[in-house]
C-alpha cells in the first residue's frame, strides 16, 4: 500500500480552515467515510482558463524557482501564519531543487482573501514525498483522498475530474466537510513529480464556493513545476 512519510496531507489542512490565524482543530474521525469508487461527474468544471498579463491574478515564484503558482491580485501570502513554514518550504524546495528525497510532508506556500478575522477563501500547495517504490499513480492519488476520510467525518466527494496540467496527469477532486460547526468547500489538484506528490487546496466556506469556483480553478491548473 503507498505510504507518505511524516504527515499526512490531511493533518496540514486543519490548519488552513477559515478561523483567525488559519489555525483549527477537529475531531478524528471515529470510522472514515470512504471515498466513491466511480465519484459523481455532474457538471463539469470551468474550462482551463489560461493566465495574461491582463488577468487580475499574481504569480508566485519561490526562490530556488522549483514551482510557480498564480492568484487573485487582492489575496495576501503571508508565512508568518504558521510558525516555522517558510523555513521548512525553502529546506523542502531547496532538496527537490538538488534532487534530494524529502523527509515530511510539507507546505510550501499558502495564502488567501484577507477579513477582518482570517483569510477566507485560502489556497496552499504542499508537497508530500512518495515511500513506495511500488505504488501506481492511481494509488497514490487514492491513497490522499482517502487520507481527508480519516479527518472529516461527514467527507463527501461531489466531483473528480482526471485531466492534464502543465504537461502532467493530475486529479482535481472537490468534496466538502465539516470541522467543527464550519461547512467547508475544498477544490484540489493532485499530480506527481518524480518521487513526490504536489497537492494545491482551495478552501472556502461552502456556501460561497459558487462565488471562488472560477478562481480556485484557475488557481489549481496554474500550478508550473521547473525542476
Amino acid at each position: 500500500m503507498y505510504k507518505t512519510k511524516g504527515l499526512l496531507i490531511g493533518a496540514i489542512l486543519l490548519t488552513l480552515v477559515l478561523i483567525p490565524g488559519l489555525a483549527c482543530g477537529a475531531k478524528p474521525a471515529q470510522e472514515p467515510a470512504e471515498v466513491p469508487s466511480k465519484p459523481p461527474t455532474g457538471e463539469t468544471l470551468p474550462a482551463p482558463t489560461e493566465i495574461t498579463t491582463a488577468d487580475n491574478y499574481t504569480t508566485y515564484t519561490d526562490e530556488a524557482r522549483v514551482f510557480s503558482i498564480s492568484y487573485p491580485a487582492d489575496w495576501e501570502a503571508d508565512f508568518s501564519l504558521i510558525q516555522g513554514l517558510e523555513q521548512n518550504a525553502k529546506d523542502a524546495l531547496n532538496k527537490l531543487k538538488s534532487g534530494q528525497p524529502l523527509e515530511d510532508s510539507t507546505m510550501v506556500f499558502l495564502c488567501g482573501h484577507r477579513t477582518k478575522t482570517a483569510f477566507e477563501p485560502n489556497m496552499n500547495v504542499s508537497v508530500v514525498p512518495i515511500v513506495s517504490k511500488t505504488a501506481t499513480y492511481d494509488q497514490i492519488i487514492a491513497e490522499e483522498l482517502q487520507s481527508q476520510a480519516k479527518i472529516y467525518q461527514d467527507f463527501q466527494e461531489t466531483f473528480r475530474l482526471e485531466t492534464t496540467v502543465d504537461g502532467r496527469k493530475a486529479v482535481i477532486s472537490e468534496w466538502e466537510g465539516t470541522p467543527e460547526k464550519t461547512r467547508l468547500h475544498f477544490l484540489q489538484l493532485y499530480t506527481v513529480k518524480d518521487r513526490t506528490v504536489w497537492i494545491i487546496t482551495c478552501i472556502s466556506l461552502a456556501s460561497d464556493f459558487s462565488q471562488w469556483q472560477n478562481d480556485f480553478n484557475t488557481i489549481v491548473r496554474s500550478l508550473r513545476i521547473y525542476y
